[in-house]
């Protein structure tokens, strides 16, 4: 619709048919970038360090569109000008003169090279080498060689012609340069430090493409008494987090994580030995028991804790069953005595209702997710 104004009003109007055109544009950009999930999943992710700085970064390139576009529209109009004075249109060259054009786009190139300075800089900051240099060399230099100096002597249509082909080169360029700030931030993520020896969570971590380093401290695991259970998990992981964190500079992230086995409101740790694995195992037996992790990321002196809990339906399990798996397994490091992706999890586990990774130690889609946030 506003394209059918733009040709049959707007273009006949000084300057508005360029505006509407580039809008546009900058509103294109605008839709593709709230598509990010880190954007439309939750108002709370829009606030986050990462969501804010997302925006900022749609907001640069909306930017850049429009000021793009805005050169091409009056570049095309000052090849146009014979054509668009014969139907009676009234471009900004055929009301201002070709003079005054040229000058308020020269205005706009100017304002486009502010702001892409201001990318470079950003992304220096972040030490982004690479895009630094690819914004400067397949942007900021065709913008200013191909376009802004072939524009101050252009006079012909086929100058003006030469100029929008460029035009469209560095929109592809730029385009382009949002795929490489992606993978610049992917290659830059520094590890996180697990807070945690569970060789079930680091391979969680490895299989999500976190990068991590692992480093454990002693921290006191026990709980207020009184404490709800389902408070339980965080609490403990808060108290790893932070015997780890005495250890490093506030700006590393810290990822600790505690799981609990519940079952008849009374909390099932690892057992101490093969008779309290065995009585644990057989307790769990013909039951459903709930899997409660608690996780805890520090950054900066900032916390975001969650739990995410999991029921887990055993089979009556026979006391052979049971033997073979503790004396085969040890499972003397697992809460509950079990680990469901061993053995006793393909014969012995009837169905889970919730997140399996979670009974594993790690609801890794959900820390993948805070951790995309920071």
């Amino acid at each position: 619709m506003l394209l059918w104004f733009y040709s049959t009003s707007f273009k006949r109007q000084v300057l508005i048919g360029n505006v509407v055109i580039s809008l546009l544009t900058a509103v294109s950009v605008v839709v593709v970038g709230f598509y990010e999930k880190q954007i439309y999943e939750s108002f709370e992710a829009i606030l986050s360090p990462a969501g804010r700085r997302l925006i900022q970064i749609i907001g640069i390139y909306a930017l850049f569109a429009f000021l793009l576009s805005m050169i091409r529209e009056i570049v095309k109009d000052m090849e146009d000008m014979i054509g668009d004075s014969k139907d009676g249109c009234r471009t900004l060259p055929i009301v201002w003169g070709v003079k005054k054009t040229k000058n308020f786009t020269m205005v706009l190139i100017l304002m486009l090279e502010l702001l892409l300075l201001i990318l470079m800089g950003v992304t220096f900051a972040r030490e982004w080498y690479a895009a630094v240099a690819y914004v400067g060399l397949f942007v900021v230099f065709p913008l200013a060689w191909f376009i802004q100096r072939p524009l101050a002597k252009a006079y012909q249509p086929e100058h003006y012609h030469s100029i929008s082909t460029w035009i469209k080169i560095v929109m592809l360029t730029g385009i382009l340069s949002m795929v490489f700030l992606k993978s610049c931030k992917m290659q830059s993520r520094k590890p996180v430090i697990l807070a945690s020896q569970s060789p079930r969570r680091a391979q969680l971590l490895e299989q999500a493409g976190i990068p991590f380093e692992v480093k454990v401290s002693a921290a006191d695991e026990s709980w207020p008494a009184g404490m709800p259970v389902a408070e339980v998990p965080e609490h403990i992981a808060r108290q790893k987090a932070k015997a780890v964190q005495a250890h490093y500079s506030a700006e590393e992230i810290i990822v600790a994580a505690d799981t609990i086995v519940v079952l008849d409101g009374d909390v099932i740790g690892k057992p101490t030995d093969r008779e309290d694995a065995l009585r644990i195992l057989g307790r769990l037996s013909g039951r459903v028991h709930t899997v409660i992790t608690g996780v805890v990321i520090v950054k900066n002196g900032e916390e975001q804790a969650f739990s995410q809990t999991t029921e887990v339906h055993f089979k009556t399990l026979s006391p052979e069953q049971i033997a073979y798996y503790v004396d085969n397994y040890q499972p003397y490091d697992k809460a509950g005595a079990y680990a469901i992706q061993e053995w006793i999890g393909a014969v012995g586990i009837e169905g889970i209702h919730g997140d399996f990774y979670n009974v594993m130690g790690l609801p890794i889609s959900q820390v993948a997710e805070r951790l995309e946030r920071l």
